[in-house]
């Protein structure tokens, strides 16, 4: 324990009564830390690196500290040098000792990068099982919870850490918009498409930030741990993936850019999906050979991304990204339509059928608009009850059929005044 203990003061100044950092709360993400500490369950935070899941283990120790004695909290950084030389298992016999707790005697457990241990999840559920700890663990990879977090089914409580949306970003940046000045919505919206919602980038990271941040995450999380061979092959299809934002992608295409085969490309764009730096969205369809086979449309998990690859705003691709988040946030299966040459963007399934939400990031349109010529063959082919175009300031209720249109800002939708449903 002695080599440890040094590293253990360090990394738990409470104990000490040392004060922390505990960053901006986030309601959304802190409320179900909070109301976690009476369920028994283990409390997973899955995401991207540097979207502030430390952060909000952080806050949740602060909380919880105002009730329980701090020698019965331990937080451990699982990708620091060294921790992984010993088990999860030997690191909390060495805090019991330090403290004198007997072995059920309970304690509140904090592992940060939980991917980076050897067989974390035996060791976890081990623990558990035994019921003496109250745990909370974060983890960058979804592939490594997926594959190995299966002997915990029933046993934990998952939480996707997201960068900042938009009302987190207005909130982190200390912006307010009054009723009498909502058109200041429409400047906030673009630097939000364009500086992204990490938390450190909205609140004035350095310059070169977000490169670093994505060198790490390829370094650390999908070369250490994928074993990919070629950093350099991952950089293009990211960069690629950027270019093609929000369209459907060939992935033979990417593959003949490169000189490399279709397999390894589609690996490597699965690689950046388990590492929550993209995600993919099938065609809407019944036939689940349509949906495998049909391309698939991209996104990135923050549209500060593209900024690594391309100078330009792009604010129509970047405003059906951010909707596409917020959709996939809010509503458990969603996918787009093609038919004919023609596409709607998203269709969303609700409890009273599929509704078809459209991304025009437009000031004016007309109902009979060319644009809308995709909404409109999926209205006459599926007549919805309801239909959504989400616009930049454009405004209006019509119809198309028997179906009710409504076109509404994007602002409006982000921050919850109108609701897709």
């Amino acid at each position: 324990m002695n080599n440890f203990k040094e590293l253990y003061y360090r990394t738990n100044p409470w104990w000490e009564k040392r004060d922390f950092s505990t960053g901006i709360e986030r309601p959304k993400y802190s409320k179900i830390t909070r109301d976690s500490f009476s369920y028994n369950q283990v409390e997973l935070l899955t995401g991207g690196r540097r979207t502030g899941k430390t952060t909000l283990l952080r806050q949740a120790i602060k909380e919880l500290l105002k009730t329980t004695p701090a020698n019965e909290v331990f937080y451990l950084q699982a990708d620091m040098p060294g921790i992984v030389d010993k088990t999860i298992t030997a690191h909390v016999d060495d805090f019991r000792a330090l403290f004198g707790h007997p072995y059920d005697g309970k304690i509140y457990l904090f592992i940060d990068e939980i991917q980076c241990c050897e067989g974390w999840d035996r060791e976890i559920k081990s623990m558990y099982d035994l019921g003496f700890t109250k745990i909370f663990i974060t983890g960058s990879t979804s592939y490594l919870i997926e594959s190995r977090g299966s002997s915990l089914t029933g046993r934990q409580r998952t939480t996707n850490v997201r960068p900042l949306d938009y009302n987190e970003y207005l909130s982190f940046r200390g912006l307010k918009v009054s009723p009498a000045e909502t058109y200041l919505h429409n400047k906030y919206l673009e630097d939000y498409m364009m500086q992204g919602g990490y938390p450190s980038v909205a609140l004035g990271a350095p310059e070169g930030y977000m490169e670093d941040t994505i060198q790490d995450i390829i370094n650390r999380d999908i070369i250490r741990l994928f074993r990919a061979r070629n950093s350099g092959d991952l950089m293009k299809i990211l960069g690629m993936t950027a270019a093609g934002l929000a369209t459907r992608v060939s992935f033979h295409r990417f593959a003949k850019a490169l000189g490399s085969t279709v397999k390894t490309v589609k690996k490597y764009a699965e690689y950046f999906e388990k590492a929550f730096l993209v995600s993919f969205l099938e065609k809407y369809s019944a036939s689940l050979k349509d949906r495998i086979y049909s391309n698939k449309k991209i996104y990135l998990a923050d549209t500060s991304i593209k900024n690594l690859f391309f100078l330009g705003t792009d604010f129509g691709a970047r405003a059906e990204n951010l909707l596409f988040n917020f959709l996939k946030e809010n509503f458990r299966r969603l996918g787009y339509f093609a038919a004919g040459g023609r596409e709607v963007d998203f269709i969303i399934e609700t409890p009273d059928g599929a509704v078809p939400v459209e991304s025009k990031y437009v000031d004016s349109l007309e109902k009979d608009d060319v644009r809308l010529a995709g909404l409109r063959l999926y209205v006459k082919k599926f007549r919805p009850k309801r239909a959504y175009v989400v616009t930049r300031s454009f405004e209006e209720e019509f119809e198309t059929g028997k179906t009710a249109v409504k076109a509404v800002p994007l602002w409006k939708v982000l921050t919850g005044q109108v609701l897709i449903k």
